[in-house]
């Protein structure tokens, strides 16, 4: 992945790929990543964006990310650079390929389940 910059409130800001640890610390300050992400939830991606970017709690990705629109700045700009850094992590790539394998798993489960009726209750 190319590390990418992006500007938050006139200050300059590395993108870097998301691992283990910031997924934690994520989901410790209330991100539900997975959620955020299959739901579009915009201004969580980007609170959540914001936190992950410049290391900050959620209360203060949420206070940088009102003075950054306050000032002029845009919310896609931030969402753009993250996205690849949430993607294209080889953390995030396992994970979701962990959760597709554990839909798939359930689908099929849930295929292979037959209703059987008492006698009385079939036509």
């Amino acid at each position: 992945m190319n590390i990418k910059n992006v500007k938050i409130n006139n200050k300059n800001y590395k993108v870097k790929e998301l691992d283990f640890r910031t997924c934690v610390r994520l989901e410790d300050d209330g991100y539900a990543i997975l959620e955020i992400m299959q739901k579009n939830k915009l201004f969580l991606l980007t609170s959540m964006a914001i936190s992950a970017i410049t290391g900050c709690d959620k209360e203060e990705a949420c206070r940088l990310f009102e003075q950054h629109i306050a000032g002029g700045g845009d919310m896609a700009q931030i969402t753009e650079a993250f996205i690849p850094a949430l993607t294209e992590s080889a953390f995030f790539k396992n994970l979701l390929k962990a959760e597709e394998v554990k839909q798939k798993e359930n689908q099929e489960e849930n295929q292979e389940m037959e209703i059987v009726l008492p006698e009385d209750l079939k036509e």
